[in-house]
């Protein structure tokens, strides 16, 4: 007689853990300096690349979390990510105000953004430039995060690589955002000097 294809399985079957590997780093490493020149100098573009990084490294660790999602809705999910990273850094003592940190990089880029959409630099190039401070500031609140993580990466892989380097790709972001940022610097300087 021949075994039913469609019948269960006799044997006893177990789930199987995902394999986490253990010489990689909990989050995303990179050095206080890049993460600081990045995000300056690409127009601070940079936080998609360091939001979606922080996100895939959740989801190795097992998650079942959609990174891009996540990055592309940073206001509705940091806080999350630095919840994690607060509760990860606990047991070791690293200490993180995720609640005001998310509070402030929420507040920070809403208005920055309204702002940035509302008012045109030629309307008036005052309130132009503090929607790209208020903008700037907000990607600011990720360095303490990123400060936790380098804490908690150093302490659970000690051996890591701390991605403090500049690469190719690096460098050609930084150059085309100081160009466009030098652009947009003397055209916001042009509109406000006297026509004569």
């Amino acid at each position: 007689m021949e075994p039913n294809p469609y019948a269960p399985p006799r044997a006893a079957v177990a789930d199987i853990a995902p394999v986490v590997d253990t010489s990689d780093p909990i989050f995303f490493p990179v050095s206080r300096r890049k993460l600081v020149v990045l995000l300056i100098l690409t127009l601070t573009l940079y936080q998609l690349v360091w939001f979606y990084k922080n996100w895939a490294f959740v989801r190795r660790r097992g998650e079942r979390v959609l990174p891009l999602l996540r990055t592309i809705f940073t206001v509705f999910t940091c806080y999350g990510l630095f919840e994690r990273v607060r509760r990860r850094g606990a047991p070791a003592g690293v200490r993180l105000p995720a609640d005001l940190l998310a509070a402030a990089y929420i507040s920070l880029t809403v208005v920055g953004n309204v702002l940035d959409r509302f008012v045109t630099s030629e309307e008036s190039p005052g309130v132009y430039a503090i929607s790209g401070v208020l903008l700037y500031a907000a990607v600011f609140c990720l360095v303490p995060v990123q400060n936790a993580i380098n804490a908690i990466n150093r302490a659970e892989v000690p051996d890591h690589d701390p991605n403090d380097r500049f690469t190719v790709l690096n460098w050609v972001w930084m150059v085309v955002g100081g160009l466009v940022q030098a652009l947009v610097l003397l055209g916001l300087l042009g509109s406000a000097l006297p026509v004569p």
